[in-house]
């Protein structure tokens, strides 16, 4: 996350480009950059929230897909579909910990409106050669101790405040054994918002659980309609 200023908003392109190459001491065309304006105006500068990746990486990777024919036909983008679906359905001020439980592993970021403040990762092998009941205790225990770490490594990410989305989220034993590990927090579901109607029966609260990501994602074209 960089902040561009007032004088640069006209070429925020050519702004980005030279931000890049000072912080990497690099041509800014060996790397592939996007980026997506936060917050701010064009009188005081932006926010903007700054992705760049080496294009030798990049184009290896395209290489790996041709020679293995493989078409992507989506990419995960959870981190900031999910800052979207907070800031826009509960408008959230006050420091909160998103923990996004998937099969495919668990993300836990930290953020206040268009801000990302920590994020980190814990990883799901433990579903392998374990029971279901095993491998939601280490589980647990990791994301317990994942949140600790941060704590200690960022003074700035201290909350009490834990909401859990994820497919994993809508299995209560999962929950329970969360929530047995972190007996300080508050610990709640994301399956209902503030500023944002959805279905209200249960099935569909479970499905409101998994799709979170989806929704933060989707909430860029509904915003404003």
């Amino acid at each position: 996350q960089i902040f561009v200023p007032a004088e640069a908003t006209k070429n925020v392109d050519d702004y980005v480009k030279w931000y890049v190459s000072l912080i990497t001491n690099a041509e800014s065309n060996a790397y592939v950059i996007d980026y997506k304006i936060m917050s701010g105006d064009p009188e005081l500068g932006y926010t903007i929230m700054l992705i760049a990746v080496r294009e030798q990486w990049v184009d290896n990777l395209r290489k790996g897909f041709r020679n293995k024919a493989l078409a992507p036909k989506a990419m995960d983008v959870d981190v900031l579909s999910l800052m979207n679906l907070m800031d826009y359905a509960e408008n959230v001020s006050e420091l909160t910990c998103i923990v996004k439980a998937d099969y495919a592993g668990v993300t836990l970021l930290w953020l206040t409106k268009d801000n990302l403040h920590a994020l980190r990762c814990v990883s799901t092998l433990s579903l392998v050669n374990n029971t279901k009941e095993e491998a939601y205790q280490i589980l647990a225990r990791e994301i317990a101790e994942q949140i600790a770490v941060a704590q200690q490594e960022n003074a700035s990410v201290s909350t009490k405040s834990i909401r859990l989305c994820g497919e994993m989220a809508s299995d209560l034993l999962f929950v329970e054994d969360v929530r047995a590990k972190l007996p300080e927090y508050q610990l709640s579901l994301m399956d209902s918002f503030s500023n944002l109607r959805l279905p209200i029966e249960e099935e569909d609260s479970a499905a409101v659980l998994s799709c979170a990501g989806a929704i933060g994602a989707a909430l860029n074209v509904m915003e404003g309609v």
